[in-house]
């Protein structure tokens, strides 16, 4: 489980740069379900864009101004440089 969500993963998930978010809009606009939003609830808080492609849900969001929410309530914002991910 990514950043300790609870939920069970159904999507993909890809972070970019806040750059190229909409040049990722524009690629793939045919398949886009939700456009470029600000979305905050009890575990993210994060700018997203999603598409579905072939029944699953693709979601972009912005690197530079994404937040996960700590156990304790705390937003912890992630690391921008994807350099330094980890595959877990």
């Amino acid at each position: 489980m990514a950043y300790g969500a609870k939920r069970p993963l159904y999507d993909i998930d890809i972070d970019v740069f806040k750059a190229d978010l909409p040049k990722v809009r524009e690629l793939f606009l045919e398949y886009l379900v939700q456009d470029i939003t600000h979305e905050a609830d009890e575990e993210f808080d994060l700018y997203l864009m999603t598409i579905k492609i072939d029944g699953v849900p693709v979601d972009f969001d912005q690197i530079e101004e994404t937040y996960y929410v700590g156990k304790d309530g705390q937003k912890i914002r992630m690391d921008p440089d994807l350099s330094k991910a980890k595959m877990k």
